[in-house]
Order: structure tokens, then sequence, then C-alpha cells
């Protein structure tokens, strides 16, 4: 089974992602707060990571930047975020994100985007998890 982080501090998006992923047989973990995103990236092994931007406490370009410098592993990271100016997109993407999702959003997108980035994750040798969810 696939785990995905959902690191968000609206939890009605997070409950409504929540109910999409679980649906699809998809572990899901939440953090509503980037420290939070933080404590949960070191002690558990995701295959991929929802973030966005305005957090509390540890924003979502430093956790992508955490993702990124620290982790001893490739985590793909997908950004959902209100910020939709072109400089806010760029600025993910620069720091490391694999793909920006601007709110509102399409559950039904999300998914999907979140399915296209494990495809490719499991061409970058992730283990058997994420392989039999793509099956």
């Amino acid at each position: 089974m696939a785990k995905i982080l959902i690191a968000d501090d609206e939890k009605e998006i997070v409950r409504l992602l929540k109910i999409y992923f679980e649906a699809e047989n998809i572990q899901v973990v939440e953090a509503n707060d980037g420290q939070r995103a933080l404590e949960i990236l070191k002690q558990e092994n995701v295959d991929i990571a929802l973030v966005d931007i305005m957090m509390p406490r540890v924003d979502g370009y430093q956790l992508i930047k955490y993702i990124r410098e620290k982790m001893d592993r490739y985590v793909p990271v997908i950004v959902i975020s209100a910020k939709v100016t072109l400089s806010d997109r760029v600025l993910g993407m620069d720091l490391g994100a694999d793909d920006y999702i601007t709110k509102p959003f399409e559950p039904a997108e999300v998914m999907a985007r979140v399915k296209s980035q494990l495809r490719r994750y499991v061409v970058l040798g992730s283990d058997d998890r994420v392989k039999d969810f793509l099956r």
C-alpha cells in the first residue's frame, strides 16, 4: 500500500483528500503544520508528499528544501497552494517540487497527479508497495 503525507493547515482540505486517497487504498499520514510534517518525514517512510506552502511553524518551501537536501531517498513532492502567481509556482518548482496545484482544486485531478508521480517513482526504483497500488 502506498503512503502519502498530506501537509496542510486547512483541516477540511486534508479531510477531503483523505477520503479520496483511502478509497484508492492509499494510506494517509496527516500534518497540520510544517513542523509536524518534518517529524513525520523523520519517522516514517512516505512514498509521496502533498505540501501546502502557507503553514504555521515551518512553511512549505522549507519543507521541500528539507525533503530534497536531507532525506536519504527520493520522495515526490506535489505542492497544493493558494499562492497562484507565476513567481510562487516557479519558486516551488525550483526548490524541488515535482508538481504544483493551485487552490481551489478538483480532488480527481489531485488523484491523477499523485498516480502520475507514483508511476515515475516506480521507474526510479521504489518498493513493491507502490507497484501494487498501480496495478
